[in-house]
C-alpha cells in the first residue's frame, strides 16, 4: 500500500514560524558587516577602488526612500533601536540583494536618525 505523500498542514505552519523565531533570537553584533567587507575586499585584485567602510548618511537616506520604500511603508527610524535596525538591515540585505556599502549607508542613516 502506498503512503499518502501530502505534507500535513501543521508542518507548513510550524516550519516558517520556527525559522522566524531562530532569526529573531540570533544575536547580531556587527560581524556580518565586517565579514562582508573583508570578503568584498578580497574578491578581485583588479576591482574598482575600495569603497568607504563607513556609512554615508545622505546616500543612506536616499537608498532608504528608494529601495526600502519600494516595498515597505517608510517607518520612523525611532521605531527600532540601533541594534534592532542592524538586525533588520542584515536580514533585508540578503532578501533585497543590497550591496555591503548600500547596507552600511542605510544603517548609518537609520542609526543617526534614531
Amino acid at each position: 500500500m502506498r503512503r499518502n505523500s501530502i505534507i500535513p498542514i501543521s508542518t507548513l505552519i510550524i516550519a516558517p514560524l520556527l525559522s522566524a523565531m531562530i532569526f529573531i533570537i540570533t544575536p547580531v553584533d556587527g560581524r556580518a558587516f565586517e565579514m562582508q567587507a573583508a570578503t568584498e575586499n578580497t574578491k578581485s585584485e583588479n576591482a574598482a577602488p575600495e569603497k568607504s567602510q563607513e556609512g554615508d548618511f545622505a546616500r543612506g537616506a536616499k537608498l532608504w526612500a528608494d529601495r526600502c520604500g519600494s516595498c515597505h511603508n517608510i517607518r520612523d527610524p525611532k521605531d527600532l533601536t540601533d541594534s534592532e535596525w542592524e538586525a533588520t538591515v542584515t536580514h533585508m540585505r540578503i532578501r533585497a540583494g543590497l550591496s555591503g556599502q548600500d547596507a552600511r549607508d542605510i544603517l548609518a542613516f537609520l542609526q543617526k536618525s534614531n
